[in-house]
């Protein structure tokens, strides 16, 4: 197993989706599964092991589904957090929340991401508040926790009222998300108010200068994910990110390759949170562009159509073609 290369971060980042169940049903989030993955049953020990054995320490962001509906989930993190440093993404809907304040030192966790989906919660007596003292109750014990709220459309007519509510219940961080998709044949978040766009703006997630309302234009920029950010799902299968479909290895079985230089990005946008620690603003050449995309679209070179359109459109732009012009006609065969 190759260990992972020195990183000008102290932690290398692993984003893992822990697994697919959700003890909720939110019409906007595509995990709604009541199974377990395959390899979700793996041994403590296992992981753990796995994650040492690399020779490094990670700062691990769990997502799932829901992570806290793992039954072993609190020794889990108990287990990584004497070496590694964690940071978890939650509905706060099960009472080993609270077992996991009492247990996991608040230094070895970087930030708990509590979603709230309001129209679940308001299925349950009191089901807001549970809420809100669970939040309470990390905020008392001096965990980072930010309330993570997506703006569904049929949700704008109480958005206000729930932020004073979370704001006079003491909850400190609040962070508003655009939905993205289509509701009663309006699309989003194009069909926002002007006064709830700028609401957005001010809770905005994303770092202050990228837009929230936009994925991230990323094609051809270079970026660290395959050096020391990873994406790797409930099975231990690693890749560079979410959209890269190129294996890294598997951490579970011991196999595990890392790049040594930084890599252009093959993909038009990018829309997960990983891109903000790892991708930059400076474009890589052509070559290496084109390189990269190759590696993720082998089925290009099956076939002729696209590379015709392809070796017709270097040769019409030449020296002036841009990096961002080749999604149009590279990956789709368009000129």
């Amino acid at each position: 197993m190759m260990p992972v290369p020195e990183s000008h971060n102290q932690f290398c980042e692993l984003f893992w989706e822990f697994g697919s169940r959700c003890n909720f049903n939110c019409p906007y989030c595509i995990s709604a599964s009541n199974i377990y993955n395959t390899k979700e049953a793996l041994p403590i020990s296992q992981i753990v092991k796995s994650l040492n054995s690399t020779g490094k320490k990670w700062h691990i962001h769990i997502s799932g589904g829901e992570p806290f509906l793992h039954p072993d989930f609190v020794e889990l993190c108990t287990a990584l957090t004497r070496y590694h440093k964690i940071s978890v993404s939650t509905n706060l809907s099960t009472n080993n929340v609270v077992i996991f304040t009492e247990q996991i030192p608040q230094q070895q966790v970087g930030l708990v991401k509590a979603s709230l989906h309001i129209s679940e919660r308001m299925k349950f007596v009191d089901g807001l508040k549970r809420f809100v003292d669970f939040v309470n109750l990390f905020q008392n014990r001096t965990f980072k926790i930010q309330v993570e709220y997506t703006l569904y459309p049929p949700l704008v007519h109480r958005v206000f009222r729930d932020l004073i509510y979370l704001n006079t219940q003491g909850v400190h961080t609040i962070r508003l998300k655009p939905f993205f998709g289509v509701y009663n044949n309006k699309k989003y978040p194009e069909s926002y108010s002007n006064d709830l766009r700028n609401l957005l703006r001010r809770y905005a997630e994303t770092p202050k200068g990228l837009d929230p309302f936009a994925h991230r234009e990323s094609f051809g920029k270079i970026c660290h994910a395959g050096i020391n950010t990873f994406y790797m799902d409930a099975s231990g299968n690693l890749r560079r990110c979410a959209n890269s479909k190129v294996s890294y290895g598997n951490l579970f079985n011991n196999y595990f390759k890392a790049d040594t230089s930084p890599r252009p990005c093959p993909f038009p946008t990018c829309t997960s949170i990983q891109g903000v620690h790892s991708c930059g603003a400076q474009r890589s050449t052509l070559s290496k562009i084109l390189h990269e995309v190759f590696q993720e679209y082998p089925s290009i070179l099956e076939s002729k159509l696209k590379i015709r359109n392809l070796t017709k459109n270097l040769t019409r732009y030449g020296t002036r073609l841009k990096a961002r012009q080749l999604p149009n006609f590279f990956m789709y065969g368009k000129n």
